[in-house]
Parts: structure tokens; sequence; C-alpha cells
């Protein structure tokens, strides 16, 4: 078409080169910092939500840590309530399936956003 003249407008966007160069590797979850993150309880709507600079995966093996932690004459789902997880009785948290629901470099711009989330859900709930 070029020969006669004529432009076109379509092309591919999909190139061997947007296929084949990918520099960054995705990252999972976990190994995000500088997060908003959500727990969820499995029995509820109730949901946890904080923020978090470091790591997010190390972050919530200390909360199962603190959780399994707590001793005295408690059933395990007064323990947990404890911790501000959760205040269900029928408590059942869902540590498989936490979100990373924002992300914030700035720490003072990351607790605004978690007053906005928790401010959201709880409207909601």
């Amino acid at each position: 078409m070029k020969a006669h003249r004529i432009s076109t407008a379509v092309h591919s966007h999909t190139t061997l080169r947007n296929v084949l160069v990918n520099p960054k590797d995705i990252m999972g979850d976990e190994e995000k910092v500088e997060v908003v993150y959500k727990i969820q309880c499995k029995n509820c709507n109730q949901s946890y939500i904080r923020e978090t600079g470091r790591p997010l995966g190390i972050r919530v093996k200390e909360h199962r840590k603190e959780v399994d932690s707590i001793t005295g004459a408690f059933t395990k789902a007064e323990k947990i309530r404890d911790t501000s997880i959760c205040k269900n009785q029928q408590l059942q948290i869902d540590w498989d399936n936490m979100k990373v629901i924002d992300q914030e470099t700035n720490r003072f711009g990351r607790q605004i956003r978690e007053t906005i989330w928790i401010t959201k859900t709880s409207k909601i709930n």
C-alpha cells in the first residue's frame, strides 16, 4: 500500500520484542512491600485491614505467630479476637487468601490509604 501512497492505520501491537523481552519477574503478594493488605474471615464479612512497609509475607507470619503464642484459658477464637483480627465467635481466618488492596511508597500516604479502606469496608459491612 505504501507504494501507492495509501497509508494504513492498522498495525500489530504484539511484536516479537514485546513477547520475548520481559525484564521484571511478577512478584507474589507475599513479596510485596509498602502495601495496604486485607485478611478476611471465612465465616463472616469481617476483614482486618492494615498497612506495612515490610514484605507482606513476613508480616502475616508475625500475625500467625502472635495468634498461636497467646496463652491462657481462652478458646482459640477468643485468642484471635484479642489480636483485633476478627470479633466473631465462630472465627476462621483465611490466611491463604490475604490480598494486597493498595500500594504506596510514602508511609504517611499509606496510612491515609489504610484509613480510607477501613472506612470503605466498614460502610459495606
